[in-house]
């Protein structure tokens, strides 16, 4: 079993992704997983306890690794057998690059960390999310005057640390800054979408599930079926509105019916290109070309 990663932007198809590669016997997905919680917690005890402090620093930073290493790969063990890989969903993953590389370095792991990315224009997440927020009328009646108007809720929801969208881009920019973000592979929720079988072929070259099968290597690994995609993993939705939700709305790829013009003002989209200009230059080119 070989535990990667999943992170990624919110409303950008990381639900659907992880169903459709369900079906593939060779993964095993989870939901949102509370492992990555427990990692930056044992990097917050190591950084900070008395106990590893108290150790001679070589033998303590060493424990540390083995614990970190031992943790990850016994909990996705704890779901299935060591011939599947098991992908752990979590938009704080690449947070954790280093820490993940350091640790399989120290367990003797040639293997680098996969974080597989989503990502979606943020006009149209924006546009998900004001949506989602008009079909709960009470929220919305709550908002005061720091989000009562739909300029100043998309405000609030770029603001860095603000969930859902603000910390998950924070996350990104950051793993740009640190030059690792070379190391994971993005996923746009348009090309996941529009030309499926050639974006779920790139993600498998990536996570390795092509190594020691006989397909040609301009065909996918598994047949997914498509246009029957069953929802295996489960999430409390209660605890993520009323900004979104984790149900599969189809069983079958269609492309998004949100028009973004037709939700947020035009004043507010050129707000969002001018203040994302340098994320749209590397994720959407051919927008930021335009801008």
């Amino acid at each position: 079993m070989k535990v990667s990663y999943l992170s990624g932007l919110p409303r950008s198809g990381s639900t659907l992704l992880m169903n459709i590669l369900a079906q593939n016997p060779k993964v095993k997905p989870s939901a949102t997983s509370p492992l990555c919680g427990i990692v930056s917690a044992m990097a917050v005890a190591y950084t900070n306890s008395a106990e590893f402090k108290a150790m001679e620093a070589e033998e303590a930073k060493n424990g540390f690794y083995r614990m970190v290493y031992s943790v990850v790969n016994r909990y996705g063990g704890s779901f299935t057998d060591w011939s599947v890989r098991y992908i752990d969903k979590s938009r704080g993953w690449p947070k954790h690059y280093e820490l993940l590389a350091d640790t399989a370095i120290s367990a003797g792991d040639s293997l680098k960390p996969l974080i597989v990315v989503t990502i979606r224009n943020p006009v149209d997440i924006l546009a998900s999310l004001e949506l989602n927020i008009r079909k709960n009328p009470s929220y919305l009646a709550s908002c005061g005057q720091a989000m009562d108007t739909v300029g100043k809720r998309v405000n609030h929801w770029l603001e860095d640390g603000v969930a859902p969208l603000g910390t998950a881009l924070a996350i990104i920019k950051d793993a740009v800054e640190r030059r690792v973000a070379d190391n994971f592979f993005f996923v746009r929720y348009e090309d996941l979408i529009t030309d499926t079988k050639k974006t779920l072929k790139q993600i498998e070259e990536y996570l390795l599930l092509n190594i020691g099968t006989s397909h040609p290597q301009s065909t996918l690994t598994f047949n997914y079926n498509l246009s029957n995609i069953e929802q295996v993993t489960e999430e409390n939705d209660i605890f993520h509105m009323p900004y979104g939700d984790h149900k599969l709305t189809a069983t079958t790829i269609k492309p998004s019916t949100t028009n973004a013009e037709n939700v947020l003002p035009e004043y507010v989209i050129s707000h969002v290109y001018e203040k994302l200009e340098g994320f749209y230059d590397l994720f959407y080119p051919e927008i930021g070309r335009k801008l």
